[in-house]
């Protein structure tokens, strides 16, 4: 594992590669958890985005996902913890 991302999602997308333009869940929770924070498949389940069907799977702009990944992001206050 590299930066904590599984092994099977590396093989498709590792960090540091261009961003492809559209991605299933799998692959496009991947690049949010690198470059925005922590997210699951499941959770982009959630989110309103706008997908297509091709070759069986659905598959969601990246560009859309990364923007409203910091959008939600920035909506929060920074918190001190601890």
């Amino acid at each position: 594992m590299e930066d904590g991302l599984p092994k099977s999602i590396l093989s498709t997308w590792s960090p540091g590669d261009p961003h492809p333009r559209n991605a299933d869940r799998r692959i496009l929770a991947a690049i949010i958890t690198y470059e925005v924070g922590p997210i699951s498949p499941r959770s982009l389940e959630k989110w309103p985005l706008v997908g297509r069907r091709f070759n069986g799977r659905t598959v969601f702009s990246v560009a859309d996902a990364l923007k409203r990944a910091r959008d939600q992001l920035g909506m929060f206050p920074p918190r001190k913890t601890g």
